[in-house]
């Protein structure tokens, strides 16, 4: 048996808004607060939404009192906010619509806003009228000005949103729509980057929001197909957009003027934010800090300045914002964004196939560990040569302890990336990515792959119970971003592509939760720390082996903290890395042991446990997922650890199972009941050393869901059992 290495750290002048918009919008002044002083919760939100959504639902907006904009608006509001559908008062909505969108579109003016909500609301809710999305997609074609726009870039913003729907709905937009459009908006934009009402105004922050977001759509749709694998080019436009709206930010006032159309203002901040996937306008987490405004500013009857359409405007920027962040696309050093619309791309493949509103940002190798954790899944690719920061290493190390993922790919195969990258890999995990089995979970979590051998082009790197890192050296990639340059050889068909890429996600979510944008993210003790000479705690100790053995470093600070909760105590509980034979292994009255794969201890190692079980040492064990290689060798090591005891069942009337709970009932994952359908009762294990129970061992898992991991493949407990088994196990261990 090897000894360890050492560790490594583990540890977005006055313009007259026309009178159509006007009627959609009406707002009231604004706070003179800044929310980035107001602190705000999921909690807080999901109350907002919630009184929101009942006075939409029973606004006269929503019956069409104002027309098919406003009624189309509270729908898309609302569906974005969690309402079904199907519900009654959206159904009723959505007819009311359909029955009078031809006739309210018929004008250039009302018809390019009416006629772009019109086609996102048939794709936001799933409803069938080809006709109609026909009608709607003809009339924004006849409205387009010679010069490109729609009259306005307010107008124009609608007008592009809804073409984008119409595509997504299967309505073909002639390629000359999207240039003509790209050149109307580049020529519009002044010189400090905004951009004003109309070409000439001077810029303000909801048509700068607009300005934008016409850019990237606009972009989108031409990117789509083209034959210029790897060439893309920071778009100076949209970076000078951006640019203006960071240096005037503000979600109190519509900047720079104050009191008008703030909250349309705000719904084009959070479509920026959200198509061009950043956490932060300028050095300004503008989702937290307009989320703050918005429950801040809420009136008692639900509404936002006491106009229905201002509610809807606020709600989508509640609703929309907040889908929780799935990806984060790796800035590096060298051609980090080759495929820009790749992972958009995904995010549309997982809301269409898995159900799930998610969204994705980008960052940086310099951002802080705690945003990296924002995310499941750390996605990049390249052409050139890639190198890691050492404090990036580090950081990467960590993120896949505390439960991250990682993605990547070289675009259009090539080969100095791959290369670079294998090399950093293997700094940072000790190994390379190896060739993924047919029979990998990840060719099975959503669309059966396990017989196309076609698909079987994923390479992996294992962290305790789960495949952590996935690898191509095809370009995925460049199929997700619908590019169709890159070598033949060197990527998988689209289709292909899409299925792989919704298993990897799928394979993801199985084993990481999503988190809130708001979330607090709590980050394990870095392992450096547990060296360090401790005094007033409870050191447990872990023991090193070579079968896997610490996959989730978060488990000891989640059950010290569950157990102050418990006993209303200051109780600390401290982990520290014992190499038996190595380390002073008497100094730790309790041990812990849990890995994935096989492992093996040397006769002195054996003999050194021996005595400390003599000595009153206590050791709990458990296979990570419910490894079932671990569980072998665990057994053939307590065989070998004492040739004349064997572990045995604990009847449900030991102490054990009364200490901090009494447990008699327990919930396991599906694994578990797929072999033992109907076990409710809790399992654990144990071996006696001169008649004191020394070994507690647990066949079905518990350390993954300390560990914060809510993995369902895992053959073990669920969330809250795992917890209390936990507990009672450590309160038994150390008052026995």
């Amino acid at each position: 048996m090897r000894l360890p290495r050492r560790t490594r750290a583990t540890s977005l002048a006055r313009v007259a808004i026309p009178a159509l918009l006007a009627a959609l919008i009406l707002t009231g002044s604004a706070a003179s607060v800044a929310a980035a002083q107001v602190k705000v919760t999921e909690e807080q939100v999901k109350r907002a939404i919630a009184r929101g959504t009942q006075a939409l639902l029973m606004s006269g907006d929503l019956r069409g009192s104002r027309g098919v904009g406003p009624s189309g608006l509270a729908v898309m509001a609302l569906v974005n906010c969690g309402v079904s559908p199907e519900n009654p008062r959206i159904k009723a909505a959505v007819e009311f619509i359909r029955q009078n969108a031809s006739i309210q579109t018929r004008s250039q003016y009302a018809g390019s806003y009416i006629a772009g909500v019109v086609l996102m609301v048939l794709e936001m809710t799933g409803t069938q009228d080809a006709q109609l999305a026909k009608l709607m997609t003809q009339r924004l074609v006849k409205y387009q000005m010679i010069r490109g726009d729609w009259g306005d870039f307010s107008r124009t913003q609608f007008a592009l949103l809804g073409l984008r729907s119409a595509e997504r709905l299967g309505v073909k937009v002639p390629e000359v729509v999207w240039k003509r459009a790209r050149r109307a908006v580049e020529q519009g934009q002044n010189r400090d980057g905004g951009w004003g009402y109309v070409r000439g105004n001077a810029s303000y922050g909801s048509m700068t929001a607009a300005g934008i977001s016409s850019l990237y759509i606009s972009g989108a749709q031409l990117h789509k197909g083209t034959k210029r694998c790897g060439f893309h080019t920071v778009d100076k436009r949209l970076s000078d957009g951006l640019g203006w709206l960071g240096t005037n930010f503000s979600v109190s006032s519509n900047p720079p003027r104050r009191g008008s159309y703030l909250h349309y203002y705000l719904y084009g901040l959070e479509r920026v934010g959200v198509l061009t996937g950043r956490r932060y306008i300028g050095k300004r987490d503008w989702y937290r800090e307009g989320a703050a405004y918005l429950v801040r500013t809420q009136r008692g009857n639900g509404l936002w300045s006491g106009a229905q359409c201002s509610t809807a405007f606020a709600m989508l920027f509640l609703g929309k914002g907040s889908a929780p962040v799935l990806v984060q696309k790796l800035r590096h050093p060298a051609d980090w964004n080759a495929d820009p619309y790749d992972i958009p791309n995904l995010i549309e493949f997982v809301r269409e196939s898995l159900g799930v509103q998610t969204s994705y940002q980008t960052i940086t190798m310099n951002d802080k560990l705690e945003d990296m954790l924002g995310a499941p899944v750390l996605y990049l690719n390249g052409h050139d040569r890639i190198e890691f920061t050492q404090a990036f290493r580090l950081k990467l190390a960590r993120f896949v302890d505390e439960g991250g993922f990682v993605f990547a790919f070289a675009c259009c195969g090539r080969k100095h990336f791959d290369e670079s990258l294998r090399a950093e890999f293997k700094a940072v995990f000790g190994s390379a990515p190896e060739k993924l089995p047919a029979g990998h979970p990840v060719y099975l979590a959503h669309h059966d792959l396990s017989a196309r051998a076609d698909h079987h082009i994923l390479e992996g790197i294992q962290t305790g119970c789960r495949t952590s890192v996935f690898y191509s050296p095809k370009a995925v990639c460049c199929a997700w971003d619908g590019c169709r340059g890159a070598p033949a050889h060197a990527t998988v068909a689209e289709p292909t592509a899409r299925r792989l890429g919704e298993n990897m996600v799928a394979y993801a979510l199985g084993h990481k939760e999503l988190r809130s944008k708001l979330a607090r993210i709590e980050i394990a003790e870095d392992p450096k720390e547990e060296q360090k000479p401790l005094s007033g705690v409870l050191k447990l100790g872990q023991v090193f082996h070579e079968g896997g053995w610490n996959p989730f470093p978060r488990t000891v600070p989640n059950l010290s903290k569950a157990l102050g909760e418990k006993t209303g105590t200051q109780t600390r509980l401290r982990m520290q890395r014992v190499v038996v034979g190595r380390d002073e292994l008497f100094d730790h009255p309790l041990i812990y042991m849990t890995g994935a794969q096989k492992f093996s201890m040397l006769e002195d190692q054996l003999r050194l446990l021996r005595q400390y079980f003599a000595k009153g040492g206590f050791l709990l064990a458990d296979p990570a997922c419910g490894s079932k290689e671990f569980d072998r060798s665990f057994r053939d090591f307590v065989a070998t650890l004492y040739p004349e005891k064997k572990l045995t069942p604990l009847p449900l009337d030991h102490r054990i199972f009364d200490t901090a709970y009494r447990i008699r009932k327990v919930k396991y994952k599906k694994p578990v009941l797929a072999e033992k359908p109907g076990l409710d009762t809790p399992v654990l294990e144990g071996l006696f050393v001169d008649g004191r129970l020394a070994i507690v061992y647990s066949p079905y898992n518990i350390g993954c869901e300390l560990g914060g991991h809510n993995y369902r493949f895992s053959r073990g407990y669920m969330h809250d059992d795992a917890f209390r088994m936990a507990l009672n196990i450590l309160l038994y261990a150390t008052t026995h």
